[in-house]
């Protein structure tokens, strides 16, 4: 009895994961399970207890009987062998994940705290103008290399920075790209290669090669595709969180 009472315990005690478990099998097939469930039910307990309506009505039924049954056993054995499995492969996948994609919103938010202007809010894109405008690639940022002697980072060096460790984060997200839906692989992916990080990237390349008006040069010029970039990095802090939630993800927040 103790056993039964603790197998009810833990059913209520993940029930959230179990109901996200069903509700994420293909609506297509729960709607059949629901039928063929609709008909033995009203088989078993109502027709076949009433007297035929006409010859040959019992085996009719019997009939349908069968293919309902046929039908929730095939369900059962695909949901308890193959789709747990692959909820499971695919929690797991997301649980390293996300924390991945959670990282490259962190490190956008940063550059927006540099910015003075907070990821998610309703900051007008005059905002990002205005403050990329007034800096240069030779601009000091806050950020610090060094403590001893005590040295910061310029803007040509924290963008670079940016750009390498995301290219690092995304391609670490493609590791799992068996396990997560495509939909956040592309979102990934499109952030990797939005136009903002074609620019930064050109520029952390030819560094070398920058003549001292391009180093002096204000940043406006990145403006409409750092606005196109944070869309993009919305867009996926969005998804992941609305992910995460489907799965019943445990979060650090």
């Amino acid at each position: 009895m103790n056993h039964v009472f603790q197998y009810i315990l833990t059913i209520w005690a993940n029930r959230k994961r179990i109901l996200a478990d069903f509700n994420s099998v293909k609506k297509d097939l729960r709607v059949v399970l629901l039928i063929a469930l609709s008909i033995e039910l009203l088989l078993e307990f109502i027709l076949f207890k009433i007297p035929e309506c006409f010859s040959g009505a019992s085996t009719i039924g019997q009939l349908f009987s069968k293919l309902s049954l046929s039908f929730i056993a095939s369900f059962i054995f695909y949901y308890l062998v193959v789709h747990l499995k692959s909820q499971n492969d695919k929690r797991n996948g997301y649980a390293v994940a996300i924390p991945l994609a959670e990282r490259i919103i962190c490190d956008t938010r940063s550059i927006l705290t540099e910015l003075h202007i907070e990821l998610g809010t309703s900051s007008s894109n005059e905002d990002i103008r205005l403050a990329l405008n007034q800096l240069t690639l030779s601009s000091t940022a806050n950020v610090i290399v060094s403590t001893s002697p005590p040295r910061y980072f310029t803007w040509l060096e924290y963008l670079a920075s940016y750009h390498n460790n995301l290219i690092g984060t995304v391609n670490s997200i493609f590791n799992f790209t068996t396990l997560c839906d495509s939909d956040f692989i592309k979102r990934a992916n499109d952030i990797q290669y939005s136009h903002f990080m074609y620019i930064i990237g050109s520029l952390s390349a030819n560094r070398m090669a920058l003549s001292p008006s391009m180093y002096n040069q204000s940043l406006n010029y990145l403006s409409d595709s750092f606005i196109e970039h944070i869309a993009l990095i919305n867009d996926l802090e969005i998804y992941i969180n609305e992910k995460a939630n489907a799965l019943s993800l445990e979060r650090n927040t």
